[in-house]
């Protein structure tokens, strides 16, 4: 077979012995207990895992703890919520050299927190385009207050632009995104892009037609073959013919030539 074959079968052979595996050590655990507190809380995080191996090992690996009377013991380092890598940079370093599934999620966490930091920057930026933006809205109705000489107009605008400041300021400050793995649903965004795209797309066929009947046009008057002028046009060739697309001259031909 074809090794992709192989190494597919080898995957599957070896994920299915293992899961034979968890379900012995499983059995030797109450089950009710570790589904509530250990198994559940990883479920409901299975997307942050790349793969079902990942997951089932994530898995094996609370019940494991478990079996060896894990829950009474303490805890591994990679399990403790009290390590931190800044407080234990040796053992962080270890378990990154030596524990797979430590590197693993550190890895993930890399990532998760550098994703963090451009959440917070957009939603700084959006803050700010906001608060801009009603600033504009100010200026224009005290403008207009002004030139309609509209002191009413004038204060009431001001006053509307306060409560709406004071109302959502407080909305602003609170307002977070928390970045987390998982599937993000972009089909609204999609849409409006797919919708943008096609709607460039037939300007451009329009504006493309519009120098095809222009050139044809301008053909018919001058004797240059279309396509030349088609051509001279997106080389921006600045010949009289080129320059005068609405209107082509003819240009009367040499005597003798």
């Amino acid at each position: 077979m074809k090794f992709s074959q192989y190494f597919e079968q080898k995957e599957t052979q070896v994920f299915e012995e293992n899961f034979n595996l968890f379900c012995q050590d499983l059995a030797l655990v109450d089950f009710e207990q570790v589904w509530k507190e250990e198994l559940l809380p990883i479920l409901e995080q299975a997307e942050a895992f790349d793969n079902e191996a990942e997951l089932l090992e994530g898995l094996w690996d609370r019940v494991r703890n478990w079996a060896g009377g894990g829950q009474q013991q303490q805890q591994a380092p990679a399990n403790n919520p009290s390590f931190t890598p800044d407080a234990n940079p040796q053992m962080h370093q270890w378990l990154l050299n030596n524990d797979p599934r430590y590197a693993r999620n550190h890895q993930r966490q890399q990532k998760l927190g550098q994703f963090q930091q451009h959440a917070d920057q957009m939603s700084a930026t959006i803050k700010n385009d906001f608060a801009n933006a009603m600033k504009m809205f100010l200026k224009k109705v005290n403008d207009d207050s002004m030139s309609q000489r509209n002191p009413y107009l004038h204060q009431i605008a001001n006053n509307f632009y306060k409560k709406i400041m004071a109302a959502v300021q407080p909305v602003m400050d609170r307002f977070k995104m928390n970045a987390v793995y998982g599937r993000p649903d972009h089909s609204e965004f999609n849409n409006k892009m797919t919708g943008m795209q096609r709607s460039d797309t037939a300007n451009l066929k329009q504006r493309l037609q519009t120098t095809q009947n222009r050139a044809k046009l301008a053909s018919k008057k001058t004797g240059v073959p279309e396509d030349q002028l088609m051509a001279r046009r997106a080389m921006g060739n600045p010949d009289p013919i080129n320059q005068n697309w609405q209107n082509p001259v003819a240009t009367p031909a040499t005597p003798g030539v």
